[in-house]
């Protein structure tokens, strides 16, 4: 018994970090061009932001963008971004709002693709 309440809390865990089913991509593109643009752009050739574009984001390694001095530890040894990990990193950076995670992310999945 104490197996299966462990495997469904591990379970319950997992789908919290997880962004919301049903997500919005228009609503993800507001959110990202009031919140995330000023640091980031989805055009490589774009450049004099604070932050690395996200052009490709999606299986790209962390920290791989040349030119930008990364404070971010990576906890792997080479990680790709996935959603998952994006969501975490959103929560991080003062978006507390699920859905709203979600929708971003949404966006992202969209407007990144190569």
């Amino acid at each position: 018994m104490k197996s299966k309440c462990l495997t469904f809390a591990c379970f319950l865990a997992v789908a919290a970090a997880l962004p919301a089913q049903g997500a919005d991509p228009a609503k993800g593109r507001e959110l990202f061009t009031a919140n995330c643009a000023r640091c980031h752009s989805l055009d490589p050739a774009e450049t004099g932001k604070r932050g690395p574009h996200l052009a490709g984001l999606f299986d790209r390694r962390y920290g791989s963008v040349e030119g930008f001095a990364y404070r971010m530890v990576w906890p792997d040894a080479d990680p790709l971004w996935t959603k998952k990990d994006l969501n975490s990193y959103l929560e991080i950076h003062l978006v507390p709002e699920a859905d709203q995670r979600a929708d971003i992310i949404e966006y992202l999945l969209e407007a990144t693709r190569n």
